[in-house]
């Protein structure tokens, strides 16, 4: 969730209760625990305490989770024909064709070399979106809707209690929560060709209407491209699939050097040379169980429907002007109509953590934070 709460601060003094009997929420609803509201705003106050000690006079101040971004570029998102009952919700509910940003990251909270595994994000920010809206105290969007993604369908804590035990101690943490470690190794020591050719999870769920879903951006054509014109991926993917240990990743830095800005050179290429496209789809909760709205860790197993095809025209996207431009936008889950809520415990603690991180980035930055539409072009 967020780089600067790996130490936790004094003021996350929240009380880690022992965990409870399991009680599951109605189907389509949530549970609030009793004690959330205040974890939330330890960590919310500890992150921007964290971040403004953090921060150098004259240094840019980056996004405290997917700092990287390996391309931002402009799409267009169109609502399918024939859409019926609990999946005309929302900005589905007639056939229409959106402007989109789309910005492609890594995951960690660093700036770091493309050649270290990671997972990788995809954060769709549709635009000319007209209804009833979730609004925040800061940055609000008024015309927007944002779907933010990463290539792996399960996030790696189930709740704000269990995030607070992972960035008090996260060595003890996981040392003690087998199924977090391995979904949070699962998703940091991912090698991927290019940020076009993986499969994209919301992993925490939204409403469609008044049903709770999940949803994913899937490329119409499976690819796994290795040479990109000059660019060869496959002497990186040896050294990557031999390495035991971070310490023998760190032994083979000098040789992996080529491959720094990988993600980046290939989009470049690939987007050169023609376009992309996703099917987006989305999938309901059937059972408050074996699908539950509050446990991100739980994959659910229900059927994908498909609702929009997201397009991105052949282009070119690398000028500073455009780098700038990704950099300053506002990324959240909560630029949502009404009908497309965010629920769940992760996506609570979202909602304030995002904002003050936006708030702060830009003050820091010296930018205004502004709402696109869609048109700009670089």
């Amino acid at each position: 969730m967020t780089r600067f709460l790996w130490i936790l601060l004094p003021i996350l003094s929240v009380s880690l209760m022992a965990a409870d009997t399991v009680v599951y929420p109605p189907l389509n609803e949530e549970l609030i625990p009793e004690n959330e509201a205040a974890e939330i705003a330890g960590l919310t106050k500890g992150t921007e305490m964290a971040f403004l000690a953090s921060q150098k006079e004259g240094a840019t101040a980056t996004r405290d989770a997917h700092a990287k971004h390996h391309g931002c570029v402009h799409a267009k998102l169109d609502v399918l024909p024939g859409l019926k009952g609990d999946l005309k919700q929302g900005i589905f509910a007639s056939e229409q064709s959106y402007k989109a940003w789309i910005r492609y990251s890594n995951g960690t909270g660093k700036v770091q070399p493309d050649f270290i595994p990671d997972g990788r994000g995809m954060a769709v920010k549709v635009v000319g979106v007209d209804g009833d809206r979730e609004v925040l105290q800061h940055g609000d969007e008024l015309h927007t809707q944002d779907f933010l993604m990463i290539n792996f369908p399960q996030f790696f804590v189930k709740n704000t209690r269990d995030y607070i035990g992972f960035v008090k101690d996260q060595k003890a943490f996981m040392a003690t929560h087998e199924e977090e470690r391995k979904i949070a190794t699962a998703i940091g020591t991912q090698i991927v060709t290019s940020p076009l050719e993986n499969i994209y999870f919301s992993m925490t769920p939204i409403l469609m209407g008044k049903r709770a879903i999940k949803f994913r951006a899937m490329p119409c054509v499976w690819k796994n491209t290795i040479i990109h014109k000059d660019l060869d991926l496959r002497p990186m993917i040896k050294i990557l699939t031999s390495l035991k240990s971070p310490e023998d990743l760190a032994a083979k830095a000098k040789d992996l050097l080529p491959y720094a800005g990988y993600l980046r050179q290939v989009m470049k290429t690939q987007l050169e040379e023609g376009d992309a496209c996703y099917q987006f789809a989305v999938q309901f909760q059937e059972n408050n169980k074996t699908e539950p709205v509050e446990n991100p860790m739980v994959e659910w197993k229900t059927e994908f429907h498909d609702v929009a095809r997201i397009s991105i025209e052949k282009q070119s996207f690398d000028s500073k002007e455009q780098h700038d431009f990704c950099e300053n936008l506002t990324l959240t889950p909560w630029h949502a109509l009404k009908a497309h809520r965010p629920i769940g415990g992760i996506q609570r603690a979202r909602k304030p953590i995002y904002e003050v991180i936006s708030r702060l980035r830009h003050e820091h930055n010296k930018v205004e934070q502004k709402e696109p539409t869609g048109d700009e072009r670089f």
